[in-house]
């Protein structure tokens, strides 16, 4: 891959750099990018301060995108890279969320195929050793909530609205997602989506909601724990937590957010909504009414 950049550029790019998309700007290429800066800064022929440390950074960031990243979720340990996510954990647990993947994928009305922007290309379930991997395949690079830090409001505002959107979605075909929470969705940085990266939860309406999240259990509203039904205010209560932690109050309550974001927002992260479709149509005209629109670019 030639490149017309110099030495020099390469390692202040390099060393300025936060992510990984800053350096490797087409990351379906990144093996031929990361050999040409390599060859360009490694410290035997280029004798510019800061090349030794601009290498020791382009092999981390290498390093990253051949060994993925991890966390563990409901299941067990996740494993996401530039275009896949592979979970390793219980088969049956597995099996349950690919069943619920797959019935997702299923249908194919022109609704159905916009709204499967939200969710992985394709996913099966492989066996070694008595080892069961659930794989997803991502139609661009995702980065897990949990992963992301504090975001500022406006990224906020997009991230919570691709999520009241897809659960509106869910509760049209009949069903209470039940675990969206920091671990289960993934943004996709590029063009301001999200994927849907499990679904151990996934309960018709009005059924017996058999599991939850334990490591969010305290994002689930009250009655969970009492009544145990699958209700569309279950996925509502769930988003509007996740987008509170992805404020920066990780009670997912928001109360110590109020002097310094919005009050319309957190007005409405407080109101009790039980319809999710209304509550992306309010969502909406919320946004429509006190930010201004247009694209912020995510660069993570």
């Amino acid at each position: 891959m030639p490149l017309t950049i110099s030495p020099g550029d390469v390692i202040v790019k390099i060393n300025k750099s936060k992510y990984i998309i800053e350096v490797f700007e087409d990351l379906s290429k990144w093996n031929d990018e990361y050999k040409a800066y390599a060859k360009l800064i490694h410290p035997d022929i280029c004798k510019i301060p800061g090349a030794k440390d601009a290498l020791s950074k382009l092999n981390s960031y290498r390093e990253e995108l051949q060994k993925g990243k991890t966390h563990a979720d409901d299941a067990g340990c996740v494993t996401y890279k530039t275009d896949k996510c592979s979970i390793v954990g219980d088969v049956n647990i597995l099996n349950f969320s690919l069943k619920h993947f797959n019935k997702l994928i299923s249908y194919k009305d022109k609704i159905d195929l916009d709204f499967q922007r939200y969710l992985p290309k394709s996913a099966k379930i492989t066996t070694e050793d008595s080892i069961s991997t659930l794989e997803f395949n991502l139609p661009l690079r995702c980065i897990p909530i949990s992963a992301l830090g504090t975001l500022p409001q406006g990224h906020v505002n997009w991230i919570f609205s691709r999520m009241l959107e897809f659960i509106a979605y869910i509760y049209k075909k009949g069903y209470v997602h039940a675990g969206i929470n920091p671990d289960s969705i993934y943004v996709e940085p590029v063009n301001h989506g999200i994927n849907a990266m499990s679904f151990y939860h996934m309960t018709e309406i009005g059924k017996k909601l058999g599991t939850a999240s334990g490591k969010y259990l305290y994002m689930y509203p009250d009655h969970v724990r009492v009544d145990k039904i699958a209700t569309p205010d279950i996925d509502i209560e769930l988003c509007k937590r996740t987008a509170i932690y992805l404020l920066g109050d990780k009670s997912g309550i928001g109360t110590m957010l109020r002097k310094t974001h919005s009050l319309p927002f957190l007005d409405f992260i407080g109101k009790r909504h039980t319809d999710p479709i209304q509550t992306y149509i309010e969502f909406r005209k919320l946004l429509d009414d006190n930010f201004e629109r247009k694209f912020l670019p995510l660069s993570i």
